[in-house]
């Protein structure tokens, strides 16, 4: 939930629209005010509210938005620890174990709001059976393929395996390309994380993240296996330590200069590659042994009502909620971010080019990791372990005995 943001290219500051007159509570007009806060651009959002205002009369928003995800859980966070929570926020990965453990938001469980939402996504804002954010898009990471380059190593398709995938790239190798495949890694590796979803899947197990956290399992019994197979990458040089380096502007260069055969990237990145006269293909992450290809990616950050707010704005902020979830909310949403909707209540046309990674999330094939215990340092190690792994200076038994510790120490 907190990736899509870093490549919004914006300052980390606050913009505050006031779509309504200060205050709170019930105005002088005898309307009702929300003070709504999200981790969205102004842009993104405004048009959906907008329209929610002119079918809502009664209700008028004060909207802030912060589109950077560590100065937005920091700032909500203050105001939370101030008595200022507002009265519809967004809960993203950042501050979505703090908001569930300490009951902030408000449960939803039962109400209108959910409608068409699938389990599998409300489950990232559960908590003892009750759920306390409404998500209604997924962001999306996927493989970006050129064509030439992938049938010239004998593929007409792109593979939905890995041990085909690996095959594949070094077919690519032994053909001249200097980079088979890379992989940013200022965040988790997207091809692991896909590995990871796709086990999951073919085991039937949704909840793995709380039940590490709650002792129930470990990442040496979850992770080793998958970090095992995603190694063969590494070991058959496929993926390499240059994915520590080449990044931004000098991996878009390798690619069009047919120097890269494959990437890891998302749905922010259309545009671009769109405009590049490439013959590029996208592409779920191949699958682990015995499952299906995944994207990485979660659900988008989820809206959630003030646990302490008015009976009378709690009822305001529920409109609001089920206005967002509704056929004209989503299609306003998705129009102004791009991104797919994971509610039955609309379908966001697939951006061209892109439909197979777009096919993937809406059949539930989509994952990314959120620790349940201490999250920050968790993932750090993991990032930094992850890196080292690359370079050849850990093991995947070292990565999971770490992360294992960490756990321990947080529980």
């Amino acid at each position: 939930m907190g990736v899509k943001k870093l490549f919004a290219g914006v300052a980390a500051v606050a913009v505050t629209l006031s779509l309504a007159a200060c205050g709170s509570g019930t105005s002088a007009s005898g309307k009702t005010e929300l003070n709504v806060y999200v981790y969205d651009l102004e842009t993104q959002v405004s048009a959906m509210f907008k329209e929610f205002q002119k079918e809502n009369p009664d209700i008028v928003l004060k909207a802030s938005y912060m589109p950077t995800s560590g100065d937005y859980a920091q700032s909500l966070q203050t105001r939370i620890a101030g008595n200022k929570t507002p009265d519809v926020f967004t809960i993203i990965s950042d501050n979505l174990v703090d908001i569930k453990n300490n009951k902030v938001a408000l449960d939803l469980s039962g109400d209108a709001a959910l409608e068409g939402i699938p389990d599998t996504y409300l489950s990232t804002f559960a908590k003892d059976g009750k759920i306390y954010g409404m998500p209604t898009q997924a962001w999306m990471g996927f493989i970006v393929y050129n064509k030439d380059l992938v049938k010239a190593a004998g593929y007409d398709e792109f593979p939905t395996t890995w041990d085909d995938f690996i095959t594949m790239g070094k077919k690519m190798k032994s053909n001249g390309v200097t980079y088979p495949f890379l992989e940013g890694q200022g965040a988790f590796s997207y091809s692991f994380e896909a590995l990871l979803g796709s086990k999951y899947k073919a085991e039937g197990e949704t909840e793995v993240d709380q039940k590490i956290a709650d002792g129930k399992t470990t990442f040496a019994k979850e992770y080793l296996p998958v970090l095992n197979v995603w190694k063969k990458a590494i070991d058959e040089g496929i993926l390499t330590p240059d994915s520590l380096s080449l990044t931004g502007d000098a991996l878009n260069q390798a690619f069009l200069s047919n120097d890269l055969g494959m990437y890891t990237t998302g749905i922010w990145d259309a545009p671009t590659l769109q405009k590049s006269g490439m013959n590029y293909g996208v592409a779920p992450f191949p699958a682990y042994p015995g499952g299906e290809p995944f994207v990485a990616g979660a659900v988008d950050h989820g809206f959630a009502i003030s646990a302490k707010s008015s009976p009378e704005k709690q009822e305001a902020a529920k409109k609001l909620l089920r206005f967002i979830n509704s056929e004209t909310g989503l299609k306003l949403y998705c129009e102004g971010n791009g991104y797919a909707s994971i509610s039955s209540k609309y379908t966001a046309p697939a951006q061209k080019g892109f439909e197979a990674a777009y096919e993937a999330t809406e059949k539930g094939n989509i994952f990314w990791t959120i620790f349940q215990k201490d999250p920050a340092p968790i993932t750090a190690d993991q990032i930094a372990k992850t890196q080292e792994m690359i370079q050849g200076k850990t093991t995947p038994e070292e990565l999971v005995k770490s992360l294992d510790q960490k756990m321990q120490s947080a529980r």
